[in-house]
Order: structure tokens, then C-alpha cells, then sequence
């Protein structure tokens, strides 16, 4: 037990510097699991819905959908029948590693499935891959849990089966394939290559009567019910409102800079939705604990932008295994898919869609892509979203600034006849503004390996002028922001003297508009209309405005 203790209790943030961790009982925060499979119309309000309606959805998937916990796993199911083999799947980043190292430490400290298993052993198909000599069961579990490699001490732990749990954690990181039922071998001590040995495992051809609980991404699903029993499958779902606030809470040091990071985070409904998947809210709060130690007047300066191309950045790194060459062409062909699917308001894409841009499902498209199977009539079909739809709507716009069509594409691809956004481009051009940042720009090249095209700086500035004169401003002072650039606001700000708000929320106004007028040397009037500043926002902005009105 000692040893699966010290194993399990701290481990190492992404960005860990030498002698840095983190305990899992302080950082670990609850996660949504449900048990049964949501429809396809369920699964495409998840997709659109953003802030308190995706909210308000999460609470509702929970009370259809069979929520369980991770005490309630081998629970009895309405039948009676107890599992004996879990699959929790979810995308990448999703927290399906960090669960099932907080079982194994919560069994080792007495607080979990006491009563069910005597031996909990994990095995990671990560580290397996690397394996290139034979080995027994017997002596991969004696080595990873700290045993001692006793054939007599391992075959008295094998003997009680039913009281065993094997977590193999990472099913579709497997870089080999398993082999048929025939290629099996039920001898804990003879050594084997690693391909029978899980083969075995997974069949249950060996130590028939313990349980399993599997983890993978969802595009290998098929696959591992060609080689599984009949199982229970549990979706992780990702953070709930409450527990995304509990999760900054456990991740800051005081409770002051926990309320300030995720009063900031709710500001923005994009990104705290996106923080329902564990990896954003994790580099969500890295950004802001850094920028806190700095000066805790500037931890608003995150763009949405750049958190989004911190996660694209992040998944790559720490969860892709292909070559710079292969990222490369798949993030244009993602782009390619996310445009063409923002342009015709699709979120669930077919095989057919997939085919058509050369998209192939893999570790790397899996990255990106859930896989979703609905039933259709007598039959069941799968299809394809991206994690959500602003997440589509990231990979649209590095379609345009990754693709040569950058050279060529207009204003009227993004606008009415009237010179408004189009609804559902709105996301896209606040993304495009935001990736004419040169830094991000640089980044994403580094990232993608790919040419980033500069001539669609001048399309966005087209834009404004285009939508300046005739409409409301949030929007445009929202892009504005995104791009964090001094000399690009300043010239398009001279072109807004007069500006129109509505129904704009206090703290985005103050937001985007203190950055735009400060960087501006002009003077300018604000009618606001439907919404409303207190005496302090007022006076930070009073140096450039000369007049303000509200209806």
C-alpha cells in the first residue's frame, strides 16, 4: 500500500520545473460521469449552447442520462448485474488519467472499493509501447507496483481473481495491435510478448473472474468491443459549474486570487464553457496564477484568443504522439472541415464529410474530434463533432490564415448586404482578429509548422470600416480587443469617434473598452443603449470620452 501511496498522492503539473508537484487529493476535482448514451439532438444543443444554458443543459444531461460517481462504478445496474468491466471514455484532455490515479490512491488509503478488491494493479498502454523485450504478467505487475518478484507471493495474489482490479489506462494510445482469440496465454509467470499479454488480459482469458476498468478516447470503441465482454460504458462529461469553481478554488493559493481568476473567467461565456473539459481550466488558471504573482491589476489581459491557442498548443504536446509533418496536414484538414461546416451551420459531420477532406480517424484527429454513435432506424451510425462549437470555430479561422485562400478571401464571405457579421461567423472573426496578433501568429506557426499567410490583416481592417459606420460597436470593440495590437486599434479607433453600445455587460464594457481607449489618442462620445456603467468605470474611461449617454 505504501508504495501505490507514494506513487500516487503527488504528481507533476505539465509546466512542473525540477521538484515541483502537485498533492492529487488538493488538486482533484469531481467530474461528471453518465452511463448512457445521449441522442443525437441532445449532443448537438451540448455543442451550440455556451454560459448558463450549457449550464442549465449539463444539470438536465445529468438527471436523464444515469449520472454516476466514481465510488458507484461497479454498482449493480437496474438489472441487478454487477460489471465487471468499466470503459470510461472522453476526449483528450477530458480527465480520464487523473480519475483513475485518484482511484488507485483512494483504494491504497482505505477510502474506496475496500470491500470489493484486495489488489488494484494499473498498467499503462503509454508505457507498454515502449516495451520491446517479453514479460509476464507477473512480473510487469510485481515491477510497477513496487513488489517484490516472488513466483509464490504473485501466484497467491493471482489465485483470488474476483477480488483483483486491472486499470489499463489508454487503450487507444496502444501503438500495436492485439492479435486474435487465439493468440492468448493464460500463464502468469511465462514470458510473452506484449501483445498477448493484454490481449489475455482484455479477453479475460486470464484471470477470468477479476474486474477491468478501461480508459480511451471514444474513436476506439468499436474496436475494443471487438475484444470485450459485455461492459458498462461511462462517458466522462467533463466539469460541472459548481465543480469548475471548485476546481479554481483547489488550483490558487488564497481564496482572493481563486474568486478574482474565475470572476474574470464567467465574464467571457466562451471560455468558461470551454472550461468544462479539465485541460482548459487547467491552463486557464496556469495563465492567470502567472500573471497574479506579476501584478494583480493585469490578469485580465488574456485574450480569448490566446487561451485558445494555449490549448491547441497543449493538446500537441501532451497528448499527440505524431510527427510535426502529420500535425502539419491535419490542422489544415480540420480547418478545412470546421470552415466548411461554420459556413453551412454544421456541427455532427458524417463519414462522407470526414472523407471529403482527407481526414482520417487517428491519434491526432482524436485530439480534436469526439465520436459520437447515434441510432438511426434499426441501425447505428457514427458521426463526428469538434470538442464544441467554438472550438470548430477556432479551427475555421486557422483555416483562413493557414490556407492560401487567405490571399484572395473578402469582407462579403463574413458579412451581410447590410455590412452586419453573420451570426454564425461571429465567433470566427473574433478568432481572426485574434490570430492577427504577431505573437500568436508566430505561435501557431511554431505549433502547426505551418505558413501562417499575413495579407488577411487588411481584410479584418476592411471590415471595420465596412461595419463602423452603420451598427453597434460591441462586437467590433470586442476584435479589437482580441488583438492586443497598439497601432491596429489606435488607426481603427480614429475611424469610431461616435460610438454605439447595447446591451453590452458592464464588465466586457470595461474590458474592451478601456483597452481600445487608451490605446486611441482620439477623443470620443458613447451612447449606450440597454446598458449601464457604475461611477467608478466611468471614471476610468473619462479620458477618452467627451460625452456619454444612456438609454
Amino acid at each position: 500500500m505504501d508504495n501505490i501511496k507514494n506513487k500516487y498522492q503527488q504528481f507533476e503539473d505539465r509546466n512542473a520545473r525540477l521538484g515541483e508537484a502537485v498533492l492529487l487529493n488538493r488538486r482533484y476535482t469531481r467530474l461528471r460521469m453518465i452511463k448512457k448514451h445521449r441522442d443525437q439532438e441532445e449532443r448537438a444543443h451540448e455543442l451550440i449552447y455556451y454560459g448558463r444554458k450549457h449550464l442549465d443543459l449539463m444539470d438536465k444531461s445529468l438527471e436523464e442520462y444515469s449520472p454516476t460517481t466514481m465510488e458507484a462504478l461497479f454498482d449493480p445496474g437496474e438489472d441487478g448485474i454487477t460489471p465487471a468491466t468499466v470503459v470510461l471514455q472522453g476526449p483528450a484532455g477530458i480527465g480520464k488519467t487523473m480519475t483513475v490515479k485518484k482511484i488507485m490512491l483512494d483504494w491504497a488509503f482505505g477510502n474506496l472499493y475496500q470491500d470489493r478488491f484486495h489488489f488494484i494493479f494499473y498498467i499503462s498502454c503509454r508505457e507498454i509501447n515502449h516495451f520491446t523485450d517479453n514479460i509476464s504478467i507477473g512480473t510487469y505487475i510485481a515491477r510497477s507496483n513496487g513488489l517484490q518478484c516472488q513466483h509464490n507471493l504473485i501466484k497467491s495474489i493471482f489465485e483470488d481473481a474476483e477480488k483483483i482490479l486491472f486499470i489499463i489506462d489508454g487503450f487507444d494510445e496502444l501503438d500495436f495491435p492485439l492479435g486474435n482469440e487465439a493468440e492468448i496465454n493464460i500463464d502468469t509467470i511465462q514470458e510473452t510478448p506484449k501483445e498477448i499479454l493484454l490481449n489475455s488480459l482484455f479477453r479475460k482469458q486470464i484471470f477470468e473472474k477479476s474486474s477491468l476498468i478501461i480508459t480511451t478516447r471514444p474513436y476506439t470503441l468499436e474496436k475494443l468491443r471487438e475484444i470485450i465482454r459485455l461492459s458498462r460504458y461511462v462517458e466522462i462529461m467533463g466539469f460541472t459549474g459548481e465543480n469548475r469553481e471548485k476546481y479554481f478554488s483547489n488550483f490558487f493559493e488564497s481564496k482572493q486570487q481563486a474568486d478574482k481568476a474565475l470572476s474574470l473567467v464567467k465574464q467571457n461565456d466562451t471560455l468558461f464553457t470551454l472550461c468544462t473539459v479539465p485541460i482548459t481550466c487547467w491552463i486557464v488558471c496556469t495563465v492567470l496564477k502567472q500573471q497574479i504573482k506579476k501584478d494583480f491589476s493585469l490578469i485580465n489581459n488574456n485574450t480569448t484568443t490566446s487561451i485558445y491557442v494555449l490549448y491547441l498548443k497543449s493538446l500537441i504536446k501532451y497528448h499527440g504522439r505524431s510527427s510535426n509533418q502529420c500535425i502539419s496536414s491535419y490542422i489544415k484538414k480540420f480547418g478545412a472541415l470546421a470552415k466548411e461546416g461554420v459556413w453551412n451551420q454544421k456541427i455532427i459531420f458524417e463519414e462522407e464529410d470526414l472523407e471529403k477532406h482527407a481526414v482520417t480517424v487517428s491519434d491526432i484527429a482524436s485530439l480534436f474530434l469526439n465520436e459520437n454513435i447515434f441510432q438511426r432506424d434499426i441501425e447505428s451510425q457514427t458521426c463526428y463533432s469538434f470538442v464544441h462549437l467554438s472550438v470548430q470555430e477556432f479551427f475555421a479561422a486557422l483555416y483562413y490564415i493557414l490556407s492560401e485562400e487567405a490571399e484572395s478571401w473578402d469582407v462579403s464571405q463574413f458579412t451581410t448586404s447590410q455590412g452586419e457579421v453573420r451570426p454564425h461567423f461571429t465567433l470566427t472573426v473574433r478568432f481572426l482578429f485574434g490570430l492577427a496578433n504577431e505573437k500568436l501568429k508566430a505561435t501557431i506557426g511554431e505549433i502547426t509548422q505551418c505558413k501562417v499567410y499575413p495579407a488577411f490583416k487588411s481584410v479584418l481592417e476592411e471590415l471595420v470600416t465596412k461595419y463602423k459606420v452603420k451598427h453597434y460597436h460591441n462586437e467590433i470593440l470586442n476584435c479589437l480587443y482580441e488583438t492586443q495590437d497598439e497601432d491596429f486599434v489606435r488607426r481603427m479607433m480614429s475611424q469610431m469617434v461616435d460610438l454605439r453600445i447595447e446591451e453590452m455587460e458592464e464588465n466586457s464594457i470595461h474590458q474592451c473598452l478601456s483597452y481600445c481607449l487608451i490605446k486611441t489618442k482620439c477623443v470620443h462620445s458613447l451612447s449606450m443603449e440597454k446598458c449601464s456603467l457604475n461611477p467608478e468605470t466611468l471614471r476610468a474611461l473619462a479620458p477618452g470620452l467627451h460625452n456619454c449617454s444612456s438609454i
